[in-house]
């Protein structure tokens, strides 16, 4: 079933973005995919991914309010968490720190960086 070492969550609700995150990974490492908050905190039940990229504004279910129902169990609290969003006020940057997300990028990010940071996390599971 799993053809590569590591699974990322993709959460996002533009799907354009979506697909756009899904050819950037895929080929490197098993993707899963989430419409909204809800949907991703669902698959999560089921599947412990290495690695949450969510962006903040949807619907539903927020990528904040996910990552605050992640971080009330131990077992997903643990999944490193990526913020892939537009937003990038004082308030979101302090509620973010807050939540302990290892990383948020603000778009436009370039695919390219957005990789970078995806191995350098990878790599350190490794070290």
């Amino acid at each position: 079933m799993e053809k590569f070492k590591y699974t990322i969550l993709l959460v996002e609700d533009d799907s354009s973005i979506l697909k756009l995150l899904d050819f950037i990974f895929k080929k490197e490492y098993n993707t899963i995919l989430a419409e909204n908050g809800q949907i991703a905190y669902n698959k999560i039940q089921e599947i412990k991914p290495d690695l949450i990229i969510s962006d903040i504004m949807m619907p539903e279910l927020t990528g904040i309010e996910l990552k605050e129902k992640l971080n009330l169990d131990k077992e997903t609290a643990q999944i490193p968490f990526f913020f892939l969003s537009a937003v990038n006020d004082e308030n979101t940057k302090t509620k973010i720190q807050s939540l302990e997300a290892e990383l948020h990028l603000v778009k436009p990010v370039k695919p390219l960086d957005i990789k970078e940071k995806v191995k350098e996390l990878f790599k350190s599971y490794e070290t």
